[in-house]
């Protein structure tokens, strides 16, 4: 069976399982959601109902590694490489990724009516693009559902409340995101970095991410092959 193959299998049942979890989806799509009609009709709406959707994004991801942790080790004695399992999960969560960008980015379009539609699109976007690989890490990381929501919603929490100029915002995963969000949202006194440094910012966050993540997960589930008898696997 080819790479392409099993990263589709893979993906297909992840999909089937998180499918089952209609509480949780519905939950995590209602928070950000909350936040921002709580803070309407004023445009800062749309900067915390963008920067939440890391929440939606990443807790999806979360949620996906955890569930498949007793199968993993399972699939990998089948054949299946580590990362080829963690390839099939982003293409999944990409797919989700890329319905709540849209779905949220038309909300926003349509209730808040920002000038700046470009930036609001490109933030959205962003923020759905690193959540993808920032909660791979977590949930690699952190071996239960607790820690790992909480470690989210801490980071998101930090996110939402730093001011965008802050020194320590370039270190955060969301701070190119943050900028484009922080335009549309017309907030006062905000002189973002040039559009191309906070893609940049942006991406190589989502890259260095998505290397812990494999790397993290590789160590998880990799075959330990002793000098006698058949490979073992650690989980």
């Amino acid at each position: 069976m080819s790479s392409a193959r099993r990263i589709v299998i893979v993906a297909a049942m992840q999909g089937r399982d998180l499918g089952r979890r209609y509480v949780a989806i519905a939950l995590m799509v209602a928070l950000p959601l909350v936040f921002y009609f709580a803070l309407l009709p004023g445009h800062y709406a749309v900067f915390v109902g963008g920067i939440g959707l890391a929440w939606s994004v990443s807790a999806a991801g979360l949620f996906v590694v955890l569930a498949s942790r007793e199968t993993d080790p399972r699939l990998v004695l089948a054949g299946y490489r580590p990362w080829e399992l963690l390839a099939g999960r982003w293409l999944l969560l990409e797919g989700v990724a890329a319905i709540l960008i849209g779905a949220f980015a038309l909300l926003f379009i349509a209730i808040s009516r920002p000038a700046a539609l470009t930036e609001l699109v490109v933030g959205v976007a962003l923020t759905g693009i690193v959540a993808v690989p920032l909660g791979l890490a977590i949930g690699s990381f952190l071996p239960r559902e607790l820690e790992g929501t909480l470690a989210i919603i801490a980071l998101v929490g930090i996110e939402l409340s730093l001011p965008t100029d802050s020194s320590v915002a370039p270190f955060l995963p969301l701070y190119g995101s943050q900028q484009f969000l922080a335009v549309a949202a017309g907030l006062q006194g905000v002189s973002p970095p040039p559009a191309q440094v906070s893609v940049a910012y942006a991406l190589a966050y989502t890259a260095a991410l998505m290397l812990l993540a494999a790397l993290l997960w590789t160590l998880r589930v990799r075959v330990k092959r002793p000098h006698h008898g058949p490979p073992s696997v650690r989980s």
